[in-house]
């Protein structure tokens, strides 16, 4: 049973961050997709004969990188020149085609960081570097506060509410010059302190 598209946002939102739709100009199919990674766009470009868009390549987006509907549902309603014109709207979303792109990207992102959230997940990292930055954003707000805690007690430095002069640097620099401080033993128990946590974050996700 195919799933409305209410039902496949809300679905696809718990694997994906960032989910795109396009709204095919006659079939009238709303299409859900994800974004390319580099190594993605390096395989359909190899498809693609110097600026030729090949069946292959095409097949490749349709196939990886559309969501939803499933993938027999296009095959029976999406027409042979919307899959023309969904594949370059795909592959410039993706954002490896354009420095404007790319550049705004990195402006935004570089806002975020000064954030609270972002300046968090810069302390914690610096303390306990093996957590990614999706291991941080799917944890909550109890679990955060615990690392917090920790990594306050491992690089003996306390992670004060940031505000906008701040920088994920000033924070690490501070770490740095704490940690050397701390004993071997200190050390080995905050990061015993810290597989704890990760044990019971990867227990609660399963």
């Amino acid at each position: 049973m195919t799933l409305s598209l209410k039902e496949a946002k809300l679905e696809l939102l718990s694997k994906y961050k960032d989910i795109l739709e396009w709204p095919t100009p006659e079939s009238g199919i709303t299409i859900l997709f994800r974004l390319m990674s580099k190594s993605e766009l390096d395989v359909f470009n190899t498809l693609c004969i110097k600026e030729e868009v090949t069946y292959e390549a095409e097949n490749f987006i349709l196939d990886n990188i559309i969501l939803y509907p499933p993938k027999e549902v296009l095959d029976d309603k999406l027409l042979e020149g919307e899959v023309k014109q969904l594949v370059p709207v795909v592959v410039q979303a993706s954002g490896f085609m354009g420095v404007d792109d790319f550049l705004n990207e990195l402006n935004l992102q570089r806002h975020m960081v000064t954030s609270m959230m972002g300046q968090m997940m810069a302390f914690i990292s610096r303390a306990f570097p093996t957590y990614t930055v999706t291991d941080l954003e799917n944890m909550n707000y109890k679990q955060l506060a615990r690392l917090i805690a920790l990594s306050e007690s491992l690089m003996q430095v306390k992670f004060d509410i940031p505000d906008l002069t701040q920088t994920p640097k000033n924070i690490l620099e501070k770490g740095q010059e704490a940690k050397a401080k701390l004993t071997p033993e200190q050390i080995m128990e905050a990061r015993k302190r810290a597989e704890d946590i990760i044990r019971e974050h990867h227990a609660s996700t399963k």
